[in-house]
């Protein structure tokens, strides 16, 4: 079987059109273009488009662009290069392939709906020995969405359903910086440790004990805000919340978090609020609610204790 492509000029102004040979017919090469789910566009190398596929028109339908919008002649780079945050680089790694300074730039990004969670390739790429190049947007939002689900696995405590450690130590980095930056908006931290649960899991076996981290679990997750504050299986029979608010509502949720565990918890109490001391950082603020935490346990078990009142 024979194929190959032929560029040539569409009789169509602003298009252009190839044509594919195969055993001996000719098919129009925009056919083939428009079979594809991909969103496919032509440029020259000022990123102005001379054609785009079905699926691209489609597409741009469907998220709102205006019905027989005529896509030949506008800049794909303009919006890209006006525009904020990662988008101009995006819109580089373009313009260094039209400069030839590339042979090719990709990048995944969101277009998210308001009906479902959505992921792109774009890829941008010349057409030999054509002075054009392609851009293709292929969705890969399966993948996305798989890649997602693998990664809450990995930091989801499978029995309880809460975070892990290995998410309470990225998550307290990510709030510790944005408290320090934004100065005005608070973080406090729970740090939980239930009481005598050795002896639950040598008297009543490990069952019990599991099924007493459960409801554990379920008390500090009906305790604090959805979606807001965040609460982690720390250990073995520890656990962490974090509480964006002061020390007072932090303090509050900890006695009512004592409270509904019958005070068989011991729970220290940090905070941090406005311009933190230099020396500070992450580390020494888990060590203040850790400290506060080995102190409720020193005097005696259930009860709160707070690192402010140390």
């Amino acid at each position: 079987m024979c194929c190959h492509i032929i560029p040539e000029i569409c009789p169509l102004p602003g298009k252009y059109a190839t044509i594919v040979t195969m055993d001996q017919q000719d098919i129009p090469f925009d056919l083939v273009l428009d079979s594809l789910e991909d969103q496919i566009a032509l440029t020259d190398r000022n990123g102005t488009i001379l054609y785009v596929n079905r699926a691209w028109i489609e597409f741009g339908r469907e998220n709102g662009m205006p019905s027989g919008i005529e896509w030949t002649g506008r800049s794909y780079l303009f919006p890209l290069e006006t525009s904020r945050g990662e988008i101009p680089d995006t819109a580089k790694g373009i313009r260094d392939v039209l400069d030839g300074n590339l042979p090719h730039f990709s990048r995944e990004y969101p277009c998210h709906s308001p009906k479902e969670k959505r992921w792109f390739m774009m890829r941008v790429a010349p057409v030999a020995a054509t002075g054009l190049f392609v851009v293709s947007h292929h969705n890969i939002t399966q993948r996305r969405l798989h890649e997602e689900k693998i990664r809450k696995i990995s930091l989801q405590d499978s029995l309880t359903g809460l975070l892990n450690r290995r998410a309470f130590d990225d998550r307290l980095e990510q709030a510790f910086r944005h408290a320090v930056r934004q100065k005005s908006e608070p973080l406090s931290l729970l740090l939980i440790d239930l009481d005598n649960f050795k002896a639950i899991n040598d008297e009543m076996g490990h069952q019990a004990g599991d099924n007493h981290l459960i409801e554990t679990a379920r008390t500090i997750s009906g305790i604090i805000r959805d979606g807001v504050d965040l609460a982690f299986r720390f250990g073995g029979d520890e656990f962490a919340v974090m509480i964006f608010a002061d020390h007072r509502i932090a303090c509050e949720k900890a006695h009512q978090i004592l409270d509904d565990m019958q005070g068989k918890v011991s729970i220290g109490v940090a905070t941090l609020e406005g311009t933190p001391a230099p020396d500070i950082d992450r580390e020494a603020f888990f060590r203040r609610a850790d400290e506060a935490l080995y102190e409720a346990k020193r005097q005696g078990r259930g009860r709160v204790q707070s690192a402010q009142n140390q």
